[in-house]
């Protein structure tokens, strides 16, 4: 589909979220920058990219997860919103060239490199780490790296949040973009970006930190779903993996012999 589909959904959208609730959106000109780059935010509740879109100026193409496109609705809608997806149960080629290629057109490819929805301590913004795969795909296409800081989506957790004059409070802000340094080997390039970004989204959270009091996690989940989420634990353990090891075979001058390439090989096998 073309951005018509995805520009109607965010007229929308935002129309809603201006009814409902009372947002705070610090350095939107920096989402705003033309040519290509990769949005890395965190990733704290199920309608963070929904937040993010209603603050970006540009359309991003998210990557998501191929999970969610199993269903003909979910399908025929995410792609509408220009969303693809990655396949975590293995090397997926084709999403890296379909990313390479939005890249090389000069689009806005967002990702959440927390790898799924981080909570409480898990959190890059309360020291959790984030997955290198976001630096490894921002060395194959020669691109920067926005970082993203998205607060207040775990309001939204109850259908009364989300009626007209509920002021519920959220927060996106957008920091400055961070390109690998060409000083440094390939691997500790990676390692250096991993901790910029890191530092990035924590400072931008201390921000916006006074707007949005503190919530509660996003809902309560059954014992149903505890099961399917430990059933699923080697996914959300190291849900990048095959990403990685993607990746790692589209970029030249990286070793397969990297001890992130051999795990990523080895939960690709798994799988």
């Amino acid at each position: 589909m073309s951005e018509a589909f995805y520009k109607t959904v965010r007229g929308i959208g935002r129309g809603v979220f201006h009814l409902a609730s009372r947002p705070m959106i610090l350095h939107a000109e920096r989402a705003g920058r033309p040519g290509a780059f990769i949005l890395a935010a965190n990733h704290a509740s199920p309608v963070d990219s929904a937040l993010i879109i209603h603050a970006a100026a540009r359309v991003i193409h998210w990557i998501s997860i191929v999970e969610l496109f199993r269903r003909p609705f979910p399908r025929w809608f995410l792609s509408g919103m220009l969303a693809f997806p990655l396949d975590r149960s293995r090397a997926d080629a084709a999403t890296m060239r379909a990313v390479a290629r939005r890249l090389r057109d000069g689009e806005v490819v967002g990702i959440f490199p927390e790898g799924g929805v981080r909570r409480s301590g898990d959190s890059v913004l309360r020291g959790g780490r984030i997955d290198d795969g976001v630096c490894k795909l921002a060395q194959l296409a020669g691109v920067p790296v926005i970082p993203c800081a998205v607060v207040g989506g775990e309001n939204f957790a109850s259908f009364p949040s989300w009626l007209p004059l509920r002021r519920t409070r959220w927060a996106v802000a957008f920091g400055e973009p961070i390109a690998l340094r060409n000083d440094l080997p390939r691997a500790e390039a990676r390692r250096v970006m991993v901790e910029q970004l890191q530092d990035a989204f924590r400072a931008l959270q201390a921000e916006v930190r006074d707007h949005v009091p503190p919530s509660r996690p996003w809902s309560r989940t059954s014992s149903r779903s505890n099961e399917r989420n430990r059933a699923s634990s080697t996914l959300v353990e190291r849900p990048f993996a095959p990403f990685r090891t993607a990746v790692v075979e589209w970029l030249p001058g990286c070793s397969t012999s990297h001890p992130s390439t051999r795990a990523s090989s080895t939960s690709s096998a798994s799988s």
